[in-house]
């Protein structure tokens, strides 16, 4: 049976492809085309879909300063649009006629974003660590505290006194960081990796919390060693898989009664003002607007959590079961189409909201633009591993150089070993506003997603930058993607680093001679 569950998720995956739609849409609709045959989950996918899900956290957790997350935008604005969301779908659940409690665990189910698909959605196009990421996924913690309070109250889920021995678990921070040391790299990375994340969600559920939330905190604890970047890595495959079987099983769970289907569409129709309240709230705690609207839009969904949430009211009593086949219509859904949306997210800021660019010169959160980038005649987008690089052989070659980085943790680090290094999104027109590209000889682009690169190249050539624009890709047809966009040279990691390594033989060969 799984096999035809995983057959049908790689064939809608790989239609969803085609027609330029991420993946995860293919599955879902995979699952309810299966449920239309009759087909229901089984123990097995389930227990892929939870190995999938906690994999997830724990890699979003690998991403995550704890000192980023306690923040006024952060707390005040995750707190702030849960009470609100939760007034406003409660109403709605009175207006069918849930009652006045069933109507508040309405509210709550669909006041929460999914942590899911955001950190899915962040990871696939490298932007967990960006800033308007990092927003995205603080708020998102915020839920699931306050989910966990909510479970506990249902009596669905009750912590145990010894919840607060999690209070100590900083104290092994020490014992990890050597573990981690004496790992290695490869295949035991991968098992260690593993091992963490289960036992944060065994240790979790032992005590009452929620599992999926102790593999994020353990993933948060070790997030700050050297080697965290790496397990992320080496996890991100089997991660892949497991999510596979999640969001199948969402769409196995069917489609729901008549009535029903109408509160769905109703709903969905209200997504944008779900977005419009955390753009509003994020506003009102000074964010930029584009830092508002691109934080909004990965959490413009409704959560599987609302699925956990809503099978502890039907078990109480609270609320109907027809109820969790509407949520989960509507999770479905909402995936869908923000999952169509999201990729076109700058695309839409720019042609439909770029009047809301108005800035305030007192503001000094760290998604402040810079004013300008000086005198440099070079740019580097992006300052991980390949972006480090580049900018020091330019620095080596007294060429006036500047980097790039959407990471406020990336920029100050940067920043601590000597480099020119300065904040900004570079799929942010805003941002380029603000540079003198005249001055300007060339740009290299030093980011891992093609589409992004993409992105960026056609909005340099559209405001009229001429100059050199320069990348690297691994694919024919990302090379071709990529020129048609207007690059001017691609170089192959793979094809540098042999020919650096033949180059290592030139002494023997001199010797020889």
């Amino acid at each position: 049976m799984e096999l035809l569950y995983i057959l049908a998720a790689y064939l809608f995956g790989l239609l969803a492809q085609h027609i330029k739609l991420p993946p995860l849409v293919g599955y879902l609709l995979a699952g309810f085309v299966l449920a239309a045959f009759g087909l229901e989950t089984t123990s097995n996918l389930e227990s892929l879909a939870d190995l999938g899900v906690t994999m997830l956290l724990f890699t979003v957790g690998l991403k995550i300063r704890f000192k980023n997350i306690v923040s006024k935008e952060i707390i005040g604005g995750g707190f702030t649009y849960t009470l609100v969301s939760t007034i406003l779908f409660s109403a709605i659940g009175l207006a069918f006629g849930y009652g006045w409690l069933g109507s508040l665990y309405f509210g709550v189910m669909l006041s929460f974003s999914s942590t899911v698909f955001a950190a899915k959605a962040l990871d696939d196009n490298d932007d967990l660590g960006a800033y308007y990421g990092r927003v995205a996924i603080g708020i998102l913690i915020i839920q699931d505290i306050v989910a966990v309070a909510i479970l506990g109250f249902s009596g669905f889920e009750s912590p145990s006194i010894w919840a607060l021995s999690i209070l100590a678990l900083p104290l092994l921070v020490p014992v990890l960081s050597r573990l981690l040391n004496r790992t290695g790299h490869g295949e035991l990375m991968l098992v260690f990796g593993v091992l963490l994340a289960l036992s944060g969600s065994w240790l979790f559920s032992e005590v009452g919390l929620s599992g999926k939330l102790g593999a994020l905190v353990m993933g948060i604890l070790i997030a700050e060693q050297k080697k965290s970047d790496e397990i992320g890595k080496v996890l991100w495959g089997l991660k892949e898989i497991f999510l596979v079987a999640f969001f199948v099983q969402i769409g196995l769970l069917g489609l729901p009664n008549g009535k029903s289907i109408l509160l769905v569409g109703l709903l969905v129709l209200l997504l944008p003002l779900k977005g419009l309240i955390y753009f509003f709230v994020l506003k009102v705690f000074g964010l930029r607007s584009r830092t508002s609207f691109w934080s909004s839009s990965v959490l413009l969904n409704f959560s599987e959590f609302g699925l956990i949430a809503g099978a502890g009211a039907v078990s109480a009593g609270i609320l109907g079961q027809e109820v969790l086949a509407m949520v989960a219509l509507l999770v479905a859904v909402s995936f869908v189409i923000i999952g169509i949306g999201y990729r076109w997210m700058s695309e839409i800021y720019d042609r439909f909201f770029s009047f809301l660019d108005i800035e305030k010169s007192e503001r000094i959160l760290p998604d402040h633009l810079p004013s300008c980038i000086g005198n440099s005649k070079f740019l580097v987008v992006g300052m991980g591993t390949c972006g480090t690089s580049t900018y020091d052989f330019l620095k080596k070659s007294n060429k006036r150089v500047i980097g790039v980085d959407a990471d406020p943790n990336v920029v100050a680090d940067h920043r601590k070993q000597g480099r020119r290094v300065i904040y900004g999104n570079a799929i942010d027109k805003s941002f380029w506003r603000k540079c003198n590209l005249d001055s300007l000889d060339g740009i290299s682009i030093c980011l891992p997603v093609t589409d992004e690169k993409i992105t960026i190249i056609k909005k340099l050539r559209k405001i009229g930058f001429k100059n050199r624009i320069d990348t690297y890709c691994y694919y024919d047809d990302e090379a071709q993607a990529l020129r048609k966009a207007g690059v001017s040279d691609l170089v192959s990691p793979l094809k540098l680093t042999g020919e650096s390594l033949a180059q290592l033989f030139e002494p023997i060969k001199n010797e020889s001679a």
